[in-house]
C-alpha cells in the first residue's frame, strides 16, 4: 500500500509539473499576442505559486510514507512532526521568498528604466520644441531681411519690360556671373584667385553682409543641433526653399571665399537647383558640387 502511495505522489508531482510549466508558457504566448513583454512582471507567476504549493504539499506526505514503516501517533509525537514538517517546508518557503526579493528587483530596476527612458523622451521632445522655436525665428528675421531688402521691385524690367520684375536681389547677384566665360578662359591655377578677388568685391557690401550673418545663423544652427540626420535634412530644405534663387547665387559665392562656411553650404546642399551659369567660374560650381552633400 505504502509503495502505491509513494508512486502516485510521484506521478503526481511529475503530472503537476508538466501542467504548471504548460499554463506558464500559455499566459507567456498570451502577453506577447497582445504586446505585453518583460516590462509588466508580476511578483511570482500564478503557475509557479499553484505549482510550488501543491509540490510541498505531495513531498511532506511522501516523506511519511517513505520514512514511516508503522502507524503514527501524532499525540506522542507532536513535536517531533512539527520539527519535521518545519525542516520540510521552512526551505521551501526561504527559497520562495528569495524569488519575491529578486523579482521585486525586477521590477524596480524595470521601473527605473522606463521613467529613464521617459525622461529622456521628454528631454527630447523638449530640445525639439527649442529648436524648432529657434529655427522658425531666425527664419523669420531672414525672411523679413530679403524682404526689405532683396525681393522689392526695381523700376527696370527684363526683357524691354515685358518679362518680370527686376529685384534687388537680381540687381545684386547678376555681377556674380556676369563675367563667368572671361574666367572659365583662364588658366586652372589662375582662376581660383582671379575669382576669390572679384568676389570679394561685390559680396562684402553692408545689406549683402546682412544676408550672409542671417543665412549662417540658420545654417550653423541646422548643423550644431542633435536633431537625427534626416531631420536635420528636412530643416536644410526649408532653408533653402524659403531663399529665392538671387539670395542663394549671393551667399554661395560668399561662402565660396570663406572654407568652414563653404563645407557647411555644400553638406547640406543650399546649391541644389542652381543652373550652371548662375556661377561666376567652373571653378565656384566645382567647389560645390563635386562629391555632393546631406540633402536631396
Amino acid at each position: 500500500m505504502r509503495w502505491f502511495i509513494e508512486g502516485g505522489l510521484i506521478l503526481f508531482i511529475v503530472a503537476i509539473t508538466i501542467y504548471c510549466y504548460g499554463a506558464y508558457r500559455r499566459n507567456k504566448k498570451s502577453k506577447k499576442a497582445v504586446g505585453v513583454g518583460d516590462e509588466s512582471v508580476n511578483p511570482l507567476s500564478n503557475a509557479f505559486i499553484i505549482w510550488l504549493a501543491l509540490v510541498i504539499a505531495a513531498l511532506v506526505l511522501f516523506a511519511f510514507a517513505f520514512l514511516y514503516g508503522k502507524r503514527l501517533n501524532i499525540e506522542n509525537n507532536i513535536g517531533q512532526i512539527g520539527d519535521f514538517v518545519g525542516g520540510l517546508i521552512n526551505p521551501a518557503l526561504s527559497f520562495l521568498g528569495l524569488l519575491v526579493l529578486l523579482r521585486t528587483t525586477l521590477i524596480q530596476t524595470i521601473e527605473a528604466r522606463k521613467t529613464r527612458e521617459f525622461m529622456g523622451a521628454q528631454q527630447k521632445l523638449m530640445e525639439m520644441e527649442k529648436f524648432e522655436n529657434t529655427f522658425f525665428q531666425l527664419l523669420a528675421r531672414l525672411e523679413n531681411y530679403c524682404e526689405n531688402h532683396f525681393r522689392g521691385a526695381d523700376s527696370k524690367s527684363d526683357k524691354g519690360g515685358k518679362g518680370r520684375k527686376v529685384t534687388g536681389g537680381d540687381i545684386s547677384a547678376r555681377p556674380l556671373y556676369s563675367r563667368r566665360a572671361e574666367f572659365n578662359a583662364l588658366p586652372n591655377d589662375q582662376q581660383n584667385d582671379a575669382v576669390t578677388t572679384f568676389i570679394s568685391e561685390i559680396v562684402n557690401r553692408d545689406v549683402n553682409f546682412g544676408l550672409f550673418k542671417r543665412v549662417g545663423s540658420v545654417v550653423d544652427l541646422i548643423d550644431g543641433s542633435v536633431l537625427p540626420l534626416e531631420w536635420k535634412q528636412k530643416y536644410a530644405v526649408i532653408l533653402r526653399d524659403s531663399m529665392y534663387p538671387p539670395e542663394r547665387i549671393l551667399c554661395l559665392h560668399h561662402a565660396y571665399i570663406h572654407e568652414r562656411r563653404r563645407e557647411l553650404f555644400k553638406k547640406w546642399r543650399l546649391y541644389h537647383s542652381l543652373k550652371s551659369e548662375r556661377f561666376a567660374a567652373n571653378v565656384v560650381e566645382l567647389a560645390f558640387r563635386e562629391n555632393g552633400g546631406l540633402v536631396s
